[in-house]
C-alpha cells in the first residue's frame, strides 16, 4: 500500500512540475496541492482527492479572476472574440470530463480515482493559466 501511494504521489508531483515547463516558479496554487499531497494525513485516495479538488477550485477562481480582467482590458471586438472563445472552452471542458470520467471510470483500483482528479484540474489549470498569459502581456504592453 505504502508503495502504491509513494507511486501516486511520484505521478501528481511530476505531473505538476510538467505543466510548469515554462515558467521560472511553481505558481502558489501548485505548491500548495504538493504540499498539501505530502503531508502524511493526506497519503490516501480521499486524501488526495481532496488535496487536487482543492487546487482545481482555486485555479477556476484563479481563471474567472484573469478572465475579468482581460474583459476590463479589451475593446469590444476583442471581448467578443474572448467570451466566444471561453463559452467553446467550456464546451471543451465539459467534454473533456466527460472523456475522462469514462475512461478512468472503467480502471481497477483506486489510482485512477485520483489520476482522474489530477487530469480534470490540469484542464482547468491549464486554462487559467493561459488567461494569465494573455493579461499579462496585454498590461506589458
Amino acid at each position: 500500500m505504502k508503495l502504491l501511494i509513494t507511486g501516486m504521489l511520484f505521478i501528481l508531483l511530476t505531473n505538476i512540475a510538467f505543466g510548469q515547463e515554462n515558467e521560472t516558479e511553481k505558481h502558489p496554487i501548485d505548491i500548495k496541492v504538493e504540499e498539501c499531497i505530502a503531508n502524511e494525513s493526506n497519503q490516501t485516495t480521499i486524501g488526495m482527492i481532496n488535496c487536487i479538488q482543492t487546487a482545481m477550485e482555486e485555479w477556476d477562481a484563479e481563471l474567472n479572476k484573469y478572465y475579468k480582467r482581460l474583459m476590463n482590458t479589451l475593446n469590444t471586438d476583442e471581448q467578443e472574440k474572448l467570451r466566444d472563445a471561453q463559452r467553446q472552452w467550456l464546451v471543451f471542458r465539459d467534454k473533456e470530463f466527460e472523456f475522462i470520467g469514462m475512461r478512468y471510470g472503467k480502471m481497477e483500483g483506486t489510482m485512477f480515482n485520483i489520476i482522474e482528479a489530477d487530469s480534470r484540474s490540469n484542464i482547468v489549470r491549464q486554462r487559467a493559466l493561459e488567461l494569465k498569459s494573455y493579461y499579462d502581456i496585454l498590461i506589458f504592453e
